[in-house]
């Protein structure tokens, strides 16, 4: 149909010369992403060319002391761009590393960070090549982060800041490794070591990302200073101005002063971090807005922002880089045929109105799971376990969605992976925090957190040390599913996911259990689960198969295998499922999208897709598996309807139940399939009771 989504999405930049412009090198990500040369005077681009095969993200940019080439660090790749050429080049492939920092020596070889391995490189520009590998800095945990990185090319050391509060002092000609952050640890400092970066070639200024505390270390005395620079948003410092060192906090501005000690604000208020950081002196030829010298970072929008220290002031350009695509990553059905869309960490999603056959983009985070409430459409987003609300009855923009709460910190949750809606409440399932185990279960009561902000559960490790991959609500009870992964540096404790049942309304666990399916042993993980709409069983996914389960017994009701090959669908597998309006199951295991039947377990893969979602006019949306940019669809069958609607007019009313108690007792097969409305392969009474208790529901709504 279309790529739906685009948008300017920029992590990072920095700032050199090119051509005798100063401009800022920068690259805005996308699929694929696209680097830019921005001239800082006149304000225009200059240069740009697509990273084709580099990943679409793009952490980090360097310039070469010399000023000739500019590195760029893409997914699992390494760039080298040429300033004098304007020729950018695929230099390195990483294969099963993605590099996160990166630093350069006064001769441009590069020291690279990464992770998963959390190892350091060196890449040599002479010879074009990666020539050491140094290792892994801690190699405790499977997964694990050099997230940031400093160079004491004096000292011969490289220091590499993880994810679990050490900072590696790595000698580089003996491969020794020593923490100098045990007396920051000893003060409970942990997690990720965010930021880092060598001031003046003696301090190294090191955030914290759970705490935003930042710290100075002297090299020359080996020690850290006595300072703490607290709620320090990141993401960079550069060298000093005037013995200042200048960072934000606070929502402003900030600095410290390295000959007295003094921490101060300048006043000049910035609300996010700064993406690069550069210094940049202009004359009143070049910028006669901005003489005198100015620190220089660019915003995730892709505005270039110039703290202005001469004159104390801010200015903030208009971005002028072009948007991209980016890859749909959930899509989800609202009401009247409204499709939400989000993306991965663009920060960008859209509202499609299919009706319309209209898009509106809106700003909108990495929203890994949606459900359709009351008129709204609630959206899980990491990271920190944010929800936001969109209010289907406003137009999308405008705060339109907005944050409608976080899940309590103190419960360690960071992505919110699944979400169900029933009884009044909506419900999702998570997984923890970075190097922590146990996942948890939400109840959200909408009405009453809005009211006064109360209505609120959090029941964490409702399967001891295992995430919540699968939900769903059927007649006031919740039943879950999990995987045996949690947050990413964590190692799994349990060798088998389970299923669990609980109090929809209270929280009180009912059961927990394995679910006796054929062909299946120990698996990693279950779910996604759902409600079938015509006979009421709890239908789930587990490595290629389907099952029906009775939610009364836990008793497996049937299953079938419908899929082959891995069953490894990346961090916290799972398997969507939806139901058509023909009562019809798709399951999306891992990019094969399969349809079944699931009266005759009869299937059939339909197509390759990363999501997927039904409309109400009779397509099934989803991004396509070979280009994510692009929404499609495909034609499965009629306008929805409720399945108590069996003659399709729109209304459950007497002349539903007339149409089906003349046909009691015959076969239903072929046009009159519809009137065996549970689905129990009979037309009978009970095909009537169904159809009168949802008339009585819908005249309780009226």
């Amino acid at each position: 149909m279309a790529q739906p989504i685009k948008g300017i999405s920029i992590y990072d930049g920095a700032v050199g010369e090119q051509d005798g412009r100063k401009v800022m090198f920068t690259t805005v990500k996308g699929s694929p992403a696209q680097f830019n040369v921005v001239d800082m005077a006149t304000n225009e681009v200059i240069h740009t060319t697509v990273l084709q095969g580099g990943g679409g993200d793009a952490w980090h940019h360097e310039v070469t002391p010399d000023g000739k080439f500019v590195y760029v660090t893409s997914h699992r790749t390494l760039w080298l761009y040429a300033t004098e050429t304007e020729e950018m080049k695929l230099v390195h492939d990483f294969v099963d590393e993605g590099p996160w920092s990166l630093v350069t020596d006064s001769i441009g070889n590069a020291y690279i960070g990464t992770y998963p391995g959390g190892k350091v490189f060196k890449y040599e520009l002479a010879s074009g090549t990666v020539t050491e590998d140094y290792g892994r800095m801690l190699g405790n945990q499977p997964q694990e982060y050099v997230r940031s990185i400093a160079l004491d090319e004096d000292g011969g050391h490289i220091y590499a800041g993880t994810a679990h509060g050490q900072i590696i002092k790595l000698n580089l000609t003996t491969g020794e490794k020593t923490n100098i952050a045990q007396p920051l640890m000893d003060k409970q400092e942990t997690g990720f070591v965010y930021d880092m970066d060598l001031v003046d070639k003696r301090y190294i200024f090191a955030r914290y990302s759970e705490s935003k505390n930042m710290y100075v270390y002297d090299l020359e005395s080996s020690r850290w200073l006595d300072v703490v620079l607290s709620n320090v948003t990141g993401l960079h410092v550069t060298d000093s101005y005037e013995d200042k060192v200048y960072f934000i906090a606070d929502n402003a501005l900030n600095y410290y002063d390295l000959a007295t000690g003094e921490i101060g604000s300048t006043g000049m208020a910035y609300g996010s971090g700064l993406r690069g950081a550069d210094w940049v002196e202009f004359d009143r030829h070049e910028n006669p807005d901005l003489i005198g010298m100015n620190l220089v970072t660019v915003q995730f929008g892709g505005g270039i922002v110039y703290f202005n220290i001469t004159q104390n002031k801010t200015v903030t350009t208009q971005p002028v880089v072009e948007g991209t695509p980016l890859n749909i990553h959930v899509i989800e059905k609202g009401s009247n045929n409204q499709l939400m869309m989000s993306t991965l960490g663009a920060g960008t999603g859209a509202v499609f109105d299919a009706n319309q056959n209209k898009v509106v983009s809106i700003s909108l985070g990495q929203a890994d799971s949606m459900v359709h409430h009351d008129h709204a459409m609630y959206m899980g987003v990491y990271p920190k376990a944010n929800i936001y609300k969109y209010d289907q009855n406003r137009n999308p923009g405008n705060g339109n969605p907005s944050l409608f709460m976080q899940v309590d910190p103190g419960a360690h949750q960071d992505r919110l992976i699944e979400a169900a809606s029933g009884g009044d409440r909506i419900y999702f399932g998570s997984v923890s925090g970075y190097g922590v185990n146990g996942g948890a279960v939400t109840i959200i009561d909408p009405a009453a957190y809005a009211k006064d902000r109360t209505g609120v559960l959090v029941i964490r490790n409702v399967v001891q040390d295992q995430s919540v991959v699968g939900l769903a609500y059927k007649d006031g009870v919740l039943f879950g599913s999990t995987n045996i992964h949690n947050g990413l540096g964590s190692n799994p404790t349990a060798e088998e996911a389970k299923m669990f049942a609980i109090d929809a309304l209270t929280g009180e666990k009912l059961m927990e259990w394995s679910p006796q399916i054929e062909g299946v042993d120990k698996p990693e993980f279950i779910g996604r689960l759902t409600v079938g709409p015509h006979d009421g069983l709890i239908w789930g996914a587990v490595n290629g198969s389907i099952f029906a389960m009775d939610p009364d017994s836990k008793e497996i009701i049937k299953s079938k295998q419908v899929h082959t090959g891995s069953f490894n669908y990346g961090a916290w597998s799972s398997v969507p499922l939806k139901w058509d309006a023909d009562g019809v199951l798709y399951a999306l295991f891992g990019s094969k999208l399969v349809a079944i039947d699931p009266v005759t377990m009869d299937h059939r893969t339909i197509t390759n897709a990363y999501s997927f979602t039904i409309g109400d006019d009779g397509y099934l949306y989803f991004s396509d598996g070979s280009d994510r940019t692009f929404l499609s669809r495909i034609h499965i069958g009629t306008k929805a309807t409720v399945p108590e609607d069996v003659d399709g007019n729109g209304t459950v009313d007497h002349r539903d139940i007339r149409l089906v108690a003349r046909h009691i007792g015959k076969e239903p097969v072929g046009e009159l399939r519809k009137l065996d409305v549970n689905r129990d392969g009979q037309i009978n009474a009970k095909d009537i009771r169904r159809i009168i208790a949802k008339m009585m529901e819908d005249r309780k709504r009226k």
